[in-house]
C-alpha cells in the first residue's frame, strides 16, 4: 500500500465507518444513533450531543472540528491522487515553520486542477535588495516557474514583470499584465481589479471591502516577506 493510500484510509475510517459517506457532521452523528436511543430519549438533538460527548465509545469521540479537518484533507489527497504525486510538488513536505509555503501547499493541487484561481499579493526585497510588490496568478506561476525551488526554500516567491502587476518601489515603476486566468482592469472606484477569464467574476483587492463573489482573503505573516495576502477565487464553471 502506498503512503498516500495509507493516509487516505487513516483519515476516512473512524469507529468502523467511512466519514466520506457523510456530507455534514450532523449526518455522521446520526449514523451512530441507535433505535434504543430514540426509544429512551425522544429529543434527537440531545442524542446527537450525547454521542458527540462520547457516551457511545470508551475513547474520545470525533469532534466537529476534526470531522471537517479530515474532510478537507481527504479532498486534498484525492486531488493529489488524481493528478499523480509527481504533479503535486509539495505533497509530503512539512512547512510547520513556513507560513507562506504552508498556505501554498494547501492551494497547489486546487490551482492545478482549476478548482480555484488564487492571486497572491507579495511585498518583499528582490535578489538585488530592492523592495518590490505585485499580484501573482498562482495557478499560472505554478506551471511556468520552478516551484520546486520555492518549496525547497532555495528561492523566495518574488513578483516578476510578467505577473499580473509589478511595482519597483525604488524607481516607482509599475506594470500590469494579463495572465491566462485573469484580465487586469483599472476601476475608477475600486482601483486595480482582476476579472476571471473562466467565470467572468471580478476580484477586488482594495482594503477591507468585499473581495467579490466566490472569493475570500487570507493575510499571511512570514518573516521572509514584508506583506502577504492570498485571494482565493472558487471558479464557477
Amino acid at each position: 500500500m502506498s503512503l498516500l493510500q495509507g493516509n487516505l484510509e487513516h483519515l476516512c475510517l473512524y469507529g468502523g465507518v467511512n466519514i466520506e459517506n457523510y456530507e455534514t457532521y450532523q449526518q455522521f452523528l446520526d449514523s451512530r444513533m441507535m433505535q434504543q436511543d430514540v426509544d429512551y430519549i425522544s429529543d434527537v438533538s440531545m442524542i446527537r450531543k450525547l454521542i458527540e460527548l462520547g457516551y457511545r465509545t470508551d475513547k474520545e469521540e470525533l469532534s466537529e472540528a476534526e470531522f471537517y479537518r479530515r474532510k478537507t484533507e481527504i479532498a486534498r489527497l484525492r486531488r493529489i491522487k488524481r493528478l499523480g504525486l509527481k504533479y503535486v510538488i509539495s505533497y509530503n513536505m512539512n512547512f510547520a515553520n513556513d507560513p507562506l509555503l504552508a498556505n501554498l501547499k494547501l492551494r497547489e493541487g486546487p490551482n492545478k486542477t482549476g478548482e480555484i484561481h488564487s492571486v497572491v499579493f507579495v511585498m518583499c526585497l528582490d535578489t538585488k535588495g530592492i523592495e518590490v510588490s505585485g499580484y501573482i496568478d498562482l495557478a499560472h506561476r505554478l506551471v511556468t516557474d520552478n516551484f520546486e525551488k520555492i518549496f525547497k526554500k532555495q528561492k523566495l516567491l518574488i513578483p516578476k514583470h510578467s505577473d499580473l502587476s509589478h511595482c519597483n518601489h525604488k524607481f516607482l515603476s509599475t506594470r500590469n499584465t494579463d495572465s491566462p486566468n485573469w484580465k487586469v482592469v483599472a476601476s475608477l472606484t475600486r482601483g486595480l481589479t482582476f476579472v476571471n477569464k473562466v467565470d467572468k467574476k471580478t476580484l477586488y483587492v482594495d482594503g477591507d471591502q468585499s473581495c467579490g463573489e466566490l472569493t475570500s482573503k487570507v493575510t499571511v505573516e512570514d518573516q521572509n516577506y514584508r506583506r502577504l495576502l492570498i485571494f482565493d477565487h472558487h471558479v464557477h464553471k
